[in-house]
């Protein structure tokens, strides 16, 4: 039973967090730029405009695809369920991987989108 447990918890911990954390930094978003708390780039901490847009926008984004990856993964742990607790171990460990790449890659969309929103000097 403990094995399963954490392979619940494997399969989910990584898209409940981005939900989580994306939705405080979009609803309780640090308001002063720090570098302690929040989205912190070069880019998002020009200026009090680009850390506001940055805070809202990469909670948002992390909001959206971390409930996007929550069904995901919950199908795929009933499907590799009914191959035992080997597969659906190592098939969690292969899909954790693939979650922290696809939460690694909202960075450079973040960024992408603050370098269309703004100049190089923060002004939009």
């Amino acid at each position: 039973m403990g094995t399963w447990i954490m392979i619940v918890i494997t399969y989910i911990l990584i898209p409940a967090l981005m939900t989580g954390a994306g939705w405080m930094l979009w609803k309780h978003s640090p308001k002063n730029i720090n570098a302690i708390y929040g989205y912190r780039t070069r880019m998002s901490s020009l200026n009090q405009n680009t850390w506001r847009f940055s805070q809202e926008y990469a909670g948002r984004l992390w909001v959206r695809w971390g409930i996007r990856m929550m069904p995901v993964s919950l199908l795929l742990l009933m499907f590799f369920a009914a191959s035992g607790e080997t597969t659906a171990s190592t098939a969690g460990s292969v899909l954790c991987i693939v979650q922290i790449i696809i939460m690694l890659s909202s960075i450079s969309v973040v960024e992408r989108t603050l370098n269309k929103v703004f100049d190089k000097q923060g002004k939009g």
